[in-house]
């Protein structure tokens, strides 16, 4: 045999034993605590920049805080269902999976759960100027507190709350939205 053709299968082993190791390793940032949520810590591409983030449940709420840091944190949390069946000598057993992802590209960051069975609450805290687009459709409210930017928020089922925001700002909600602490200014070019 030739020496291309004895290195080829060890070349294969050694790709497989890659690839394993990369399913097996977690992606850098991402942990689900002690609690059961999810949390996800995202670096933006150009943290000078304002990034925008784009969120969206089929069922949940969603809670955005601005603060002082440079990245996305994300923490993802599973609805415990109650169930009307009690039966002392049964253990419950609670299987807290998201289904989260969170993507990150030129600053834009994409956030959402493929759950659709189980309500969702996304907990979100993002640098100050930060725009926004976030929707939710059933089980949830969208709270946003301390963020500059452009807020395009859309509740289907639910309410919306902007507290203490600025920039300009488009909420809809089935529920009438609640502003408090707005500062609303026009931009001139």
């Amino acid at each position: 045999m030739n020496n291309q053709a004895q290195r080829f299968p060890s070349l294969i082993v050694a790709v497989s034993i890659l690839c394993a190791a990369l399913v097996v390793t977690p992606a850098r940032g991402q942990a689900q605590g002690p609690s059961g949520a999810d949390h996800v810590s995202v670096a933006l591409s150009d943290p000078a920049r304002p990034a925008l983030v784009k969120a969206s449940l089929v069922n949940g709420g969603i809670a955005v805080k601005g603060y002082d840091g440079k990245e996305v944190v994300v923490e993802a949390r599973a609805r415990s269902s109650e169930s009307g069946r009690s039966d002392s000598n049964m253990k419950r057993i609670v299987i807290s999976s998201t289904g989260l992802s969170v993507e990150e590209e030129n600053n834009e960051v994409r956030i959402s759960s493929d759950s659709v069975m189980r309500a969702i609450d996304l907990t979100i805290s993002v640098p100050v100027h930060t725009s926004l687009k976030l929707s939710a459709v059933n089980s949830g409210d969208i709270v946003v507190t301390g963020v500059d930017g452009e807020l395009d928020v859309n509740d289907v089922n639910g309410s919306v709350t902007l507290n203490n925001v600025s920039g300009s700002a488009i909420a809809h909600a089935r529920e009438s939205p609640e502003a408090h602490g707005l500062q609303f200014f026009e931009r001139r070019h």
